[in-house]
């Protein structure tokens, strides 16, 4: 592997030793952790895991930052930067991952992956994942694909300050069959598999450990705007300060179906799920109905 600079302008000295052609019938073949957090230089590319990966240097990484998300969100909400390739774990395991970027948004091993991106068949283990917004295990955004994926052991953490899940902080594309256990925990809308829903899918996912926030928390959402819930479960503990709920923090327009519970709920604050009104009241009073405090209730800034 080339090791010199990790500037665009050596795409082609710092890829050229990777095996593979990246494409979906010859993918790049990643090996270390080095590998894997060079997928940032061909975001449009196809990658797969030909062994596990001790990702533990990318404690020293960075100024201490640790891995940088591949697909970042230097373009803002618009996202340029985005992945929109694929990676096939091949069912081995990423342990020791570390990231710690708390002044940044759209943090996870991914941080924002497009319509066309697929990451499948991954396991994780022993990660600790620390951003501001958007904050997911997996992948910060996602308007993807996310199947079979496993984050397990006992000593995973993924926080932040809002949108925190433990697969997904914002999701508008389709989980499936994946199972996380870790602690999850962040303010405003933290789940224990998505932050916030906007569109898409969850189905046959499960969720172990604790889920803490302040407002909008849920054991599997944080919230949900639309989209469809499917045989999900939880198991844990839930904790948090008001608008508190086992599976969806506070449920706008998500369809749950076969979904359950088995938490200990601890709610500080008697204000539930379900009343628009009564949520924004209580925003309202608690931020003193100033201007640039309302700003916060827009639910879509990111910034």
């Amino acid at each position: 592997m080339n090791k010199k600079s990790n500037s665009l302008q050596n795409i082609s000295s710092i890829l050229k030793n990777i095996e593979g052609e990246g494409s979906k019938y010859n993918p790049f073949k990643i090996k270390t952790a080095r590998d894997l957090q060079l997928i940032n230089y061909n975001l449009d590319s196809h990658f797969k895991l030909v062994n596990d990966i001790n990702a533990e240097n990318t404690k020293k990484w960075f100024n201490g930052n640790g891995f940088k998300p591949i697909g970042d969100s230097k373009a803002g909400n618009r996202l340029e930067n985005k992945f929109t390739g694929s990676l096939d774990g091949n069912d081995y395991t990423i342990k020791n991952l570390y990231i710690n970027r708390k002044d940044e948004n759209f943090i996870g091993l991914f941080g924002c992956i497009g319509y066309d991106a697929v990451i499948k068949n991954l396991k994780l283990s022993n990660i600790t994942i620390i951003g501001n917004k958007v904050v997911g295990g997996i992948v910060g955004k996602n308007d993807g694909q996310i199947y079979n994926i496993t984050i397990k052991g006992n000593s995973n953490t993924i926080t932040g300050k809002s949108r925190i899940g433990g697969l997904v902080g914002w999701n508008a594309g389709y989980i499936n069959y994946s199972k996380i256990h870790s602690d999850v925990a962040g303010s405003f809308a933290v789940g224990g598999l998505v932050g916030e829903m906007m569109n898409g899918s969850v189905s046959t996912c499960e969720s172990i450990g604790s889920v803490t926030g302040e407002n909008w928390v849920g054991g599997l959402l944080g919230t949900a705007f639309t989209g469809y819930i499917i045989d999900c479960k939880i198991n844990g503990s839930i904790c948090g300060d008001s608008i508190v709920n086992k599976l969806i923090g506070y449920n706008i327009d998500g369809k749950l179906i076969d979904c359950n519970s088995n938490v200990e709920l601890n709610r500080t604050n008697d204000l539930l799920a379900g009343n628009t009104t009564k949520i924004l009241k209580y925003w309202e009073h608690k931020m003193n109905k100033s201007e640039k405090d309302k700003e916060k209730l827009k639910i879509y800034n990111f910034n």
